[in-house]
């Protein structure tokens, strides 16, 4: 081992606690970006062979009838290999269980081909089985999604009854199965989160379908699969606007992509989700680690200035110097990115894990180590370390070998204007004027602390805050901008006023409002989206409109046409902008209106526009399918009874779903807070550690002329005591900054951070950081009980 070599590892002992430090900041930085990476590189992969075992559909039809042969006309299209049309219906789970007495419980039921009930044969969105592939011998067998059937405790064997048009239907379920249709398992993109107890999938034979639940015989869905040599988004957009202009005379009501899909959405925006988040967190851990670490090589160079002038003079050149010193910030990032990659790793397990029970059904989902993770992380490390490295150890340059001999010229002292005043000399104790004189003659290490404090603050308010913004949106979607006790679906369309006077008549029911909900693509030039247009009575009291920005109310009138942010910034519309709505409907023609308004809506994506208007132009008079009641529980068993209901949404039973969903959350949003609050520690511990090793002169001569230990150490905790409170002041804006660019830019047509910060988040997260400070001056406190202070004075020249 060379001579370099052996006094790089003395440095490495010397100050292994600062290392330590340091390394685990890298650590935790790249702990995040491999757990994370690594689950949703394993959810994304597994999702796409999903998708490939299961032969899923590359384009779907929803369409009111088609028959066979119109299905098997689509094969006559450009580009399209098979189409399948099946029976797609919701009906009624009759529970026996007393807590579902008043409960909606709804089973969408769907028909598989009798012939084909495998990839193999051709069959679309084939089944997963966890065991041996099955086959339905009779009309009373049923598939069961598993996710439903967990939640319920069915099994094989068990026998389950359903519902539909006033008949009940005693089926036996033949097998528990999944779906690449169904790996997010909601029942519309209008619901909020998945409700495995109240909705679920059961699938059938096609004459099952046919003769109880299809009209007239006849399919309407169809799934397409589009020929290999078509495999640019570009060229599957094609085919589905082929497919959509061959059908238009059957009045398709909807012809859309794999990727509009409701559960194919929602995992996307996941994946693309996490992937934003993770390409910016390993970069704000190893800023911060690089930064300490330039400042601690810096105070290396100055305090060898010595040892560098000798060894410049035995020959060895600035190269080789700067080298050697970059060498300990290597050692540092290496340190770090082994942890980091260790700990990512077994955390991975745990997301992925997390990913394949609790939020998506993907069977086939494992923990797979990349190692390409390692390298990356490797290599940010290093590239990171050795840039501090370098930087820090530039100061060798400047260092001549004859001058690096003579000791330093004492800096002269500097007077500040406070010593000259009468409050300086009578009320400013000694050990304060202390404080002050050393605050103001190092503005340099003030700032570089108070801005590691400022991050600090940053890194925990942005949890905080998440967690803030997910109770703030739900509050404000169900109690502030929609205030219904339930949202009922019909299964058809309905006269408003006789519907209205029919649930009026129900003593349990307070207040009846009917609406219009129905899918519609919405376009501006070359950007389109499909989304749902809400219809509602220009005096609505159920819908509370509010502006975006300042939250002043909005009056809704008979010609307001509002839409929400997310959407808006989709189509780029600004309002005072025109755009089409089409139709999902046949011999209906294209309608273009003018935006009046961009509203605040923080979960989904819609347009909303006068009832009447809605009604003129695509639904006819007086039509609706769907109302508003507000009511207490009782109106469960009026909604439960009712044949015209399709399903309902209660808003208590929204809520109990949101808040079990939080717990989930709380749990990631408590890491990422411990996460930040170490993060203070290593900054404040750090910084901490070289002031006293720069000042031991000074703290030694504070013990001669005769302060404790705990005086001595009392002096520094004011100095750190002032630049907190600077650093979270300076964290305040910087945190708000942050916080804005996470709502524009994780903003979506699903959901929207408008919520701002309340002023109660900033004291939570001004506590946290003063706790991760006030930790890292405990374990500091030992550093001046063990500091030699005799070898200090005994170097200084008299």
């Amino acid at each position: 081992m060379g001579v370099l070599n052996r006094r790089l590892l003395r440095m490495i002992l010397s100050s292994k606690g600062q290392n330590l430090a340091i390394a685990m900041v890298v650590a935790l930085g790249l702990m995040l970006y491999v757990a994370m990476f690594s689950a949703i590189t394993n959810l994304e992969v597994a999702v796409n062979e999903y998708f490939d075992l299961t032969n899923a559909a590359d384009i779907y039809v929803e369409i009111p009838a088609i028959s066979a042969s119109e299905v098997s006309s689509l094969l006559t299209v450009d580009g399209v290999k098979s189409a399948q049309g099946r029976v797609v219906r919701d009906v009624s789970f009759i529970s026996d269980l007393k807590e579902d007495e008043n409960q909606k419980i709804t089973l969408r039921v769907i028909s598989i081909p009798e012939e084909t009930d495998d990839k193999a044969n051709g069959m679309i969105h084939s089944l997963y089985f966890q065991t041996k592939a099955q086959t339905l011998a009779s009309d009373d067998e049923v598939f069961l999604i598993e996710s439903f059937a967990r939640a319920r405790g069915i099994a094989v064997g068990d026998e389950i009854k359903i519902q539909y048009a006033g008949e009940d239907h005693t089926l036996k379920v033949k097998g528990i199965v999944s779906s690449s249709e169904y790996i997010y398992l909601m029942q519309s993109d209008q619901s909020l989160l998945p409700d495995f107890s109240n909705f679920g999938i059961l699938y059938v034979r096609e004459s099952f379908a046919m003769r109880t639940i299809a009209s007239n015989g006849l399919y309407n869905q169809v799934l397409l699969k589009v020929k290999d040599s078509y495999d640019s988004e570009q060229d599957h957009e094609l085919v589905r606007k082929a497919v959509e202009n061959k059908l238009d005379h059957l009045g398709a009501q909807r012809v859309y992509l794999r990727e509009d899909q409701v559960s194919s959405r929602m995992v996307q925006e996941e994946i693309r989700g996490n992937r934003q988040t993770m390409s910016v967190v390993p970069v704000i851990f190893l800023g911060i680690a690089a930064a300490i670490m330039f400042v601690m090589i810096g105070r290396f160079v100055r305090n060898d200035k010595v040892t560098i002038g000798v060894l410049k003079a035995m020959g060895y050149n600035n190269r080789k110097i700067m080298t050697h010193y970059s060498l300990f910030a290597v050692s540092i990032g290496i340190t770090g990115a082994i942890l980091g990659v260790i700990l990512g790793s077994l955390m991975s397990v745990y997301v992925t894990t997390l990913y394949a029970t609790e939020s998506f059904n993907v069977p086939i989902l494992v923990f797979k180590f990349h190692a390409w993770m390692l390298f990356a992380s490797l290599g940010l490390a290093l590239v990171f370390s050795v840039t501090a490295g370098y930087m820090g150890a530039r100061g060798v340059i400047r260092i001549d070998p004859a001058a690096a001999m003579r000791p330093d010229a004492p800096q002269s002292g500097k007077h500040i204007g406070l010593e000259n005043t009468r409050f300086w000399n009578f009320w400013v104790s000694f050990t304060e004027k202390m404080v002050i004189r050393n605050l103001l003659r190092h503005k340099l290490r003030i700032l570089a602390l108070s801005t590691g404090i400022a991050l600090t603050f940053m890194m925990i308010m942005i949890p905080i805050y998440l967690l803030s913004a997910f109770l703030d949106m739900f509050e404000f979607q169900y109690s502030v901008m929609q205030r219904m006790d339930y949202s009922v679906s019909l299964t058809g369309f309905a006269a408003d006023r006789d519907l209205t006077r029919s649930f009026n008549d129900y003593d349990e029911i307070d207040y009846v409002e009917g609406r219009l909900e129905y899918p519609f693509e919405v376009v501006n030039g070359y950007r389109k989206k499909a989304t749902t247009v809400v219809g509602l009575s220009p005096d609505t009291r159920i819908y509370h409109f509010y502006e975006l920005n300042s939250m002043l109310p909005m009056v809704f009138r008979h010609n307001s046409v509002f839409m929400t942010r997310g959407l808006a910034d989709n189509l780029a519309l600004e309002i005072g902008d025109t755009f089409m709505m089409k139709p999902y409907l046949p011999d209906r023609e294209d309608k273009v209106y003018k935006l009046t308004g961009i509203i605040r809506q923080d979960l989904g994506s819609n347009v909303y526009m006068s009832l009447g208007t809605l009604q003129r132009d695509f639904f006819g008079p007086d039509a609706v399918n769907g109302v508003f009641i507000q009511g207490g529980s009782d109106v469960k068993g009026v909604l439960t009874d009712a044949r015209s209901v399709s399903s309902f949404m209660s808003n208590q039973d929204l809520r109990n779903a949101y808040l079990d969903f939080l717990q989930i959350t709380y749990i990631s949003i408590g890491m990422i807070v411990v996460i930040g609050m170490f993060l203070g520690v290593a900054i404040v511990y750090n910084t901490v550690v070289l002031m006293i090793n720069e000042r031991t002169v000074e703290i030694a001569s504070m013990r001669i002329l005769g302060m404790r230990i705990g005086e001595v150490f009392s002096v520094i905790v004011r100095e750190i005591g002032v630049i907190s409170i600077v650093g979270i002041l300076l964290g305040v804006p910087l945190a708000s900054w942050a916080l804005e660019g996470i709502g524009s830019y994780f903003t979506t047509d699903l959901y929207s951070f408008a919520t701002k910060p309340q002023f109660i988040d900033f004291v939570y997260a001004g506590l946290i950081t003063l706790v991760s400070i006030i930790i890292s001056l405990a374990l500091s406190y030992r550093k001046i009980i063990h500091a030699n202070f005799v070898d200090a004075l005994k170097n200084q020249v008299s």
